[in-house]
């Protein structure tokens, strides 16, 4: 048996609305594992981050349509992973071009200096 988880009260296993607050109840995935498209997204996340947000935020929406909090958490992970690897990369990005930018003035400022 398992637990209404708006009114408290004990329901079926296989009810999908309580019987006696009339509440639809969260259904129970047997394999308890994640959906598919939240794993790749989450995989995603790590070696191309901008694939995996999005990959992420398809496998959110899906998981919140069907009600499947592990895959739907699991993709809310991926979606964070990818957010912040893009921002660390915008920030290498920008660090790098800045030296680049340093290192060319100081080269030009030593030839004018020689000149």
């Amino acid at each position: 048996m398992k637990y209404c988880s708006h009114c408290g009260a004990q329901i079926d296993d296989q009810a999908e609305i309580c019987i006696h607050c009339g509440c639809r109840v969260a259904r129970t995935q047997s394999g308890g594992g994640y959906s598919a498209i939240s794993i790749v997204g989450f995989v995603l996340a790590f070696i191309f981050p901008l694939a995996g947000l999005v990959v992420s935020i398809v496998a959110n929406n899906s998981a919140k349509k069907a009600e499947d909090e592990g895959s739907r958490n699991f993709s809310k992970y991926g979606i964070i992973i990818s957010a912040v690897i893009m921002i660390l990369e915008v920030v290498i990005v920008v660090l790098y071009i800045c030296l680049v930018i340093g290192m060319v003035a100081a080269s030009m400022g030593m030839w004018a200096a020689a000149a």
